[in-house]
């Protein structure tokens, strides 16, 4: 190559060819930057959904957690309502026990107090006879006084 202004000698074929092969690495080299810049860009993108990925399976994490704690105490309720329905299904046959048993004692003291009231009408009935029959001694014991007294005079 020449210097300055001077004309440029014409190229040898070697340099020509050298020359197409240093302008297509030039442009495969800038073709390679693009695509190490897309490449990167890329990477940051799934850099960044990898991120927000992570972020949700923390959150995710933290609901489930959440949750879980939430059954467990529903659970707990559970067996304590359970438990209080036992107990009161419990109460409740012994109540339903106690009443029949009381219904049967009812019906027992019923039927004793009816014999004690047939025991007192008869007692009664054996009390106004022991009267009547007082009282008719008492009116033949008068007569029969009479009937004295009257003998004794008749016999004055």
């Amino acid at each position: 190559r020449g210097q300055g202004n001077s004309r440029m000698p014409p190229e040898c074929p070697d340099c020509k060819r050298m020359g197409q092969q240093v302008k297509s690495l030039k442009r495969d080299r800038a073709a390679l930057s693009a695509d190490r810049q897309t490449a990167h860009e890329r990477l940051v993108a799934v850099e960044s959904a990898n991120n927000q990925m992570e972020a949700d399976k923390q959150r995710l994490s933290h609901r489930i957690s959440h949750i879980d704690n939430h059954n467990s105490e529903l659970k707990y309720e559970l067996q304590q309502a359970q438990l209080i329905l036992t107990n009161a299904r419990e109460a409740e046959r012994q109540m339903a026990t106690a009443v029949a048993a009381g219904k049967a004692e009812a019906a027992a003291l019923t039927s004793r107090i009816a014999e004690m009231e047939s025991s007192r009408d008869a007692v009664r009935r054996q009390i106004a006879d022991a009267k009547k029959s007082a009282s008719d001694a008492q009116m033949h014991s008068a007569t029969c006084q009479k009937e004295a007294d009257q003998a004794r005079a008749d016999l004055q």
